[in-house]
């Protein structure tokens, strides 16, 4: 199981995230930290106002079916214009950036994402 620590300036923006990322609530509440735990991975987020720092990316290894349900799920959460003809099809990967800047690649680990990319689900 890969277990994750990252830190927020703003935990209620991370729990809303994260809950919609991982289509649960947290397995723990505290007033300055999170703590989410799936079949993969365990993740602690604890408050700090500090500024983030760049790390290389996270990751979330998911098959096609849950790619395409977290996809649906996290689209709310990205600023990108929405023209199909500068969106890529969605396939094995996709890459989300939480409020924190935080970078994850979600689906197949290996693959190279753009951050700023959308995607469509044809």
């Amino acid at each position: 199981m890969k277990k994750y620590q990252l830190q927020s300036n703003d935990l209620s923006t991370s729990l809303v995230f994260y809950r919609a990322l991982f289509n649960q609530m947290p397995e723990e509440i505290w007033p300055d930290r999170l703590r989410f735990e799936t079949p993969k991975l365990q993740l602690s987020i604890t408050e700090a106002r500090v500024p983030a720092i760049p790390t290389d990316p996270f990751s979330l290894h998911v098959d096609e079916k849950d790619l395409i349900e977290v996809y649906d799920r996290m689209k709310r959460f990205t600023t990108k214009q929405r023209f199909r003809e500068q969106c890529e099809e969605l396939e094995d990967a996709i890459g989300l950036i939480d409020p924190d800047g935080n970078r994850w690649i979600i689906g197949d680990e290996q693959r190279e994402v753009e951050f700023e990319k959308c995607y469509i689900n044809t």
